[in-house]
């Protein structure tokens, strides 16, 4: 006997207690349920259902991601769509995170405007799709209301602690988390978002893991968290990268080179987004933060981005070039004076 239950997050204590009874008094009894947070019953196995298979960045096989064939299906597409409109649709997949609700909520959007259209209105105005219809129970009119009703099974902390999470690019580790979350941060309150699938972990290694934000949840969690707590996230975001590549430019100039080289790699989107952060606010700041992830630069082989990168600083520091470190001013204007 299988009994399948839906959406039991908002009993799911009650629906744990229920069927741990029902289970002993029934052992041979199969339950399936569907559910935004564990239910942690004796026995319970968890499968979090990913995405869809997005389609290569490359532009390879678009017909066949997963996504991209759930987008032809909802569209009843006859014949052969060009190769333009593949590709608006890979990258409105892509924009949604091949999440099924997301790509059936923008199949109005096409066929109303066409594909290309609509990719270029949700780039331009990035909100959260949302259907001309409701569900009988309001559920799935948009991805912001899914997104709501998830987050309000969160604690106040919790809710702070996905908003400041929204300064991310990419995926982030534990030290990072800490270096942006508010007060008090517990690692209980991160495990709960990944719990409900807000946050995603990334690798088994407890040590080593990583995590990140789909997009549409990023991007919820920005437009719905306090704006002092993202201002103050963003600069200790752009502290914690800072003191990294620090940290990384020194242990560079020995033995580790290579091992911090493989380190920094998958932190390059922060790093970028903190590097910005510092050119923007307080140039002269930025200088130890390029001096130190310069090496790493060049062992990746960004060259011309590199040089670009230490061009506009230079022009950004030289106003105030007199409040510079010595030491780092010299090593700026001898990177420069390299090659391509």
């Amino acid at each position: 006997v299988l009994v399948v239950i839906d959406n039991a997050e908002r009993i799911a204590e009650d629906v744990g207690r229920w069927l741990g009874d029902l289970l002993q008094a029934a052992p041979g009894l199969t339950v399936l349920v569907t559910s935004r947070i564990p239910l942690r019953v004796l026995g319970e196995h968890r499968y979090q259902v990913p995405p869809l298979e997005l389609p290569d960045a490359d532009g390879g096989s678009v017909r066949e991601a997963e996504a991209v064939r759930l987008f032809l299906d909802r569209l009843g597409t006859d014949g052969d769509p060009d190769r333009d409109d593949l590709a608006a649709m890979a990258d409105l997949c892509r924009l949604v995170d091949g999440l099924p609700l997301g790509i059936e909520l923008l199949v109005p959007r096409v066929e109303a405007s066409g594909p290309t259209a609509a990719r270029v209105e949700l780039e331009d105005h990035p909100e959260l799709p949302s259907a001309g219809f409701v569900s009988a129970d309001g559920r799935h009119a948009s991805l912001d209301v899914v997104l709501t009703s998830t987050v309000e099974l969160l604690s106040p902390r919790q809710r702070e602690l996905l908003g400041r999470l929204s300064v991310f690019r990419g995926s982030f580790d534990r030290a990072a988390v800490r270096a942006v979350g508010p007060a008090g941060f517990d690692s209980a309150d991160l495990a709960a978002l990944v719990d409900v699938a807000l946050v995603t972990a990334i690798g088994a290694e407890h040590a080593m893991r990583r995590y990140r934000l789909l997009e549409t949840t990023r991007a919820y969690a920005a437009a719905h968290a306090d704006a002092g707590d993202v201002q103050d996230a963003t600069a200790r975001h752009a502290e914690h990268y800072r003191e990294l590549c620090r940290r990384a430019g020194r242990a560079m100039e020995g033995p580790d080179e290579q091992e911090w080289v493989d380190r920094l790699r998958p932190d390059d989107e922060n790093i970028q987004a903190a590097l910005r952060w510092w050119f923007d606010h307080d140039p002269l700041g930025a200088l130890p933060f390029v001096r130190g992830i310069g090496r790493a630069w060049y062992v990746w082989g960004d060259l011309v981005d590199t040089r670009d990168r230490l061009i506009e600083l230079r022009d950004l520091v030289e106003p105030d070039r007199a409040r510079a470190d010595p030491e780092d001013l010299g090593w700026l204007q001898t990177r420069l004076a390299w090659p391509l």
